[in-house]
């Protein structure tokens, strides 16, 4: 929910999200489309690799329930 923070911590909050976007910014001026840079899009994948594991095991979950057999993981 909401939470309280600091001053300080709110502006470093968002200072690290203007060198982002300014980086993004320059990634997409440098190129003709869309880019990120590489790091952004590294975390990206990293993020969509994690979230197809999780829906592959609760996939493997809800077969073994049906089987009516026990799933190890």
């Amino acid at each position: 929910m909401n939470q309280r923070i600091s001053k300080a911590a709110h502006i470093k909050e968002l200072n690290s999200e203007i060198d982002k976007l300014k980086e993004e910014l320059f990634a997409t001026r440098e190129k003709n489309g869309v880019y990120l840079p590489a790091d952004h899009w590294e975390s990206q994948q990293v993020v969509i690799l994690v979230l197809v594991i999780s829906l592959l095991m609760r996939s493997c979950s809800d077969v073994c329930v049906e089987a009516g057999a026990t799933c190890s993981g």
